[in-house]
């Protein structure tokens, strides 16, 4: 204390009791802020990039008409070849199958795919697992 005076000498930097916050724990709060700042800034950088390369390596067109190809399988699958009027006995169910699977070659064909369809159904009267061929691949 000065003489005569109330004042500390060292008053300056010093809090009294727990009011406030002295330059040095500012300083030091900031400098926290900032660094998990830039570690988020980091971190959504490298997701993004990350992210990028996943969609420049896919094929949307491709993967679309895998998706058709999975469809025209699951309905062949699950048609009543014989009393579905949309199929005569005998082949029509192959034929029907085939053309439609041969379709998403022309629905896609900007993609550069080619499909290989293979339905065969042996003894006339529907799709069976244990037996028949239901497929329709994407190449």
């Amino acid at each position: 204390m000065c003489r005569g005076r109330n004042i500390p000498l060292l008053s300056a930097g010093r809090r009294r009791g727990s009011d406030g916050v002295t330059t040095i724990e500012w300083l030091l709060i900031v400098s926290a802020v900032a660094a998990a700042a830039a570690v988020a800034v980091v971190v959504v950088q490298n997701m993004v990039e990350d992210t990028s390369d996943q969609i420049d390596g896919a094929d949307p067109l491709r993967a679309a008409a895998q998706a058709a190809a999975a469809e025209v399988v699951i309905e062949a699958e699950t048609a009543d070849a014989v009393n579905d009027p949309r199929f005569d006995p005998g082949d029509e169910w192959e034929a029907y199958f085939t053309d439609k699977c041969n379709g998403i070659a022309i629905a896609y064909g900007n993609a550069g795919i080619t499909v290989i369809p293979q339905f065969t159904d042996l003894d006339g009267d529907g799709y069976d697992a244990s037996r028949d061929t239901a497929t329709c691949e994407v190449a």
